[in-house]
């Protein structure tokens, strides 16, 4: 299920910041970009934010519902609930991808930190 954005005041100053963290997003060279790494991170809120989004069928479903990407949009949704995102389009679709900690949730029960993900972040801090 999608969330109210307005729910959560500290995206605020992302979603007026779009247009700059965009353009930061496209002066990076393309070998900036780590793959996505599949894991179990089911139990913390997630929040999706648009930055290049081709026109076409690109897409994200939570449970039954369906939301298009639009460049500039935030959507935050519940990822205990099945869900999958789709770009059939040619062109690339970038996002920024925040999880957080959902209401009621403790640092103490976060996952450990997957290697691939570790060594990308230290290849990063070099």
């Amino acid at each position: 299920m999608f969330l109210d954005v307005d729910q959560f005041p500290f995206l605020e100053p992302l979603r007026r910041a779009w247009a700059d963290i965009r353009d930061e997003c496209l002066a990076l060279a393309d070998d900036s970009f780590e793959p996505w790494v599949q894991r179990q991170m089911y139990g913390e809120g997630w929040s999706v934010y648009g930055l290049i989004i081709p026109d076409g069928d690109c897409a994200l479903r939570v449970g039954t519902q369906t939301r298009h990407w639009a460049e500039g949009q935030v959507m935050v949704f519940d990822d205990t609930v099945e869900h999958e995102a789709w770009n059939r389009t040619a062109d690339t679709r970038a996002v920024l991808l925040f999880d957080f900690l959902r209401p009621g949730r403790t640092v103490d029960e976060f996952d450990e930190m997957p290697p691939e993900v570790a060594e990308a972040l230290q290849r990063r801090v070099r």
